[in-house]
């Protein structure tokens, strides 16, 4: 039997067999540039763009063709780049934001020492004006100082010419200046030292005054005297007026010294203060 057979399924059949059965003649070479061409522009004509042409070009043609070929590599280093210049303009942010810091800290540091010096420079100029005042101070009391040198050099001269001066000037005569006649005048009777075999003396006492007749302790000690020319006693050596004397005036010892004891009269005692050697043995314990 024989099997029914579709004509459909027949064609192709034996169109295959016939092919291989019977191959066709090789065409020429021009034919097959112009078969190769043809199939090249139906491959590729769906993804090359219509500016794209088969003969070759430049490299830079061929780049931006490259570019214009793969459009998601192309985006991706746009991001990359724009990534990369944001990273750039942020790190340039920070450092002009370090330096911004910076130089206020610097300004606030300038500022800081120019109030500073400020400070400095008013100090300078009252230090100077204390420095001025002070020397001018020092050489004004330097000058006082000579000045109270030579004064005080000059008083202590006064002073031990004062000091070498007599308190009174006598001396001792037989001739009387100011006798008393009438009434006659008073007889003083001394009483005898008790640890000498003497006799008690008698002697005359003459007015003569007393003006004059000393040396002022005012004018002594300080050089002037609040009485002036009004004062009763004498403000040196001469002005002092002598006094005649007893011829035995100061020649024998007082004898409250004797005794040991303080003269309430002081210099203006009639009797001698200072003492011999024996006198000072005889009150000696």
């Amino acid at each position: 039997m024989e099997k029914p057979t579709s004509p459909s399924s027949n064609i192709p059949t034996t169109t295959t067999i016939a092919n291989y059965v019977s191959p066709p003649l090789s065409p020429p070479l021009e034919d097959l540039t112009t078969d190769f061409s043809t199939m090249y522009d139906f491959i590729f004509s769906s993804t090359l763009p219509e500016s794209l042409s088969i003969t070759p070009s430049t490299c830079s043609s061929s780049s931006d063709d490259l570019k214009q070929l793969v459009p998601g590599d192309v985006s991706t280093e746009d991001r990359l780049n724009q990534a990369r210049l944001i990273l750039e303009y942020q790190q340039l942010c920070d450092h002009f934001d370090l330096c911004v810091s910076r130089l206020q800290a610097i300004k606030g540091e300038v500022e800081k020492l120019r109030r500073e010096n400020n400070d400095l420079r008013v100090a300078n100029i009252e230090l100077i004006k204390l420095l001025s005042q002070s020397s001018q101070a020092a050489m004004i009391n330097r000058n006082l100082h000579c000045e109270k040198v030579a004064d005080l050099n000059e008083k202590r001269w006064e002073r031990g010419l004062k000091k070498s001066l007599p308190k009174s000037l006598s001396f001792n005569s037989c001739n009387y200046m100011q006798r008393v006649v009438n009434p006659p005048p008073p007889r003083v009777h001394v009483a005898p030292v008790t640890r000498r075999e003497e006799k008690g003396i008698e002697m005359e006492v003459y007015n003569q005054g007393m003006v004059k007749t000393e040396l002022c302790n005012k004018w002594q000690e300080t050089g002037t005297c609040p009485y002036a020319d009004h004062c009763q006693f004498a403000h040196g050596i001469t002005e002092l007026r002598p006094v005649t004397r007893h011829p035995r005036y100061k020649t024998q010892v007082c004898r409250m010294i004797l005794a040991g004891e303080a003269c309430p009269y002081g210099h203006r005692c009639h009797f001698r203060h200072s003492l011999t050697e024996q006198e000072e043995l005889l009150i000696s314990p």
